[in-house]
């Protein structure tokens, strides 16, 4: 419910039995558009924790402080985060794919996992307050 109030203002005009459909609209914009494939695979970012590197990042793609400015469309930033290339993000989630993947690690791809172990590293459980918000919002269970 929180996640209608939210993202549709005049949530409470919505019909209770088009809550799912606004749920979907929800996912849909959240997603840019972008449809998903269906299956689900273990995560490689984390927005919370990767913030702080994935800002310069898309400030580098935007050529623009994204923080200081007024107004950004959700689209727009989605639209840089997928443009990000070569960045201390983009090695973070590499190591972590390889990771996930049973991939070896190349030597400074271990020295770099071995000085910033706390950075690369995602916590493995979801609270059960953030399982529940994510099934609401994309409208299965979410583990």
């Amino acid at each position: 419910m929180s996640v209608l109030i939210i993202m549709f203002p005049g949530w409470q005009e919505i019909p209770q039995d088009l809550y799912g459909e606004a749920l979907e609209q929800v996912s849909h914009f959240i997603d840019a558009g972008i449809a998903k494939s269906g299956k689900e695979s273990p995560a490689t970012m984390d927005w919370d924790k990767d913030a702080p590197i994935i800002i310069p990042a898309v400030n580098r793609v935007l050529g623009k402080e994204i923080r200081a400015m007024e107004y950004l469309h959700w689209w727009t930033f989605v639209a840089a985060y997928m443009e990000i290339g070569r960045s201390l993000f983009s090695s973070v989630v590499s190591i972590r794919k390889k990771r996930l993947d049973g991939e070896k690690l190349d030597d400074e791809e271990k020295k770099f996992f071995r000085e910033n172990r706390e950075l690369i590293e995602l916590k493995q459980e979801r609270s059960e307050e953030e399982k529940e918000f994510l099934s609401k919002l994309i409208g299965k269970k979410v583990r």
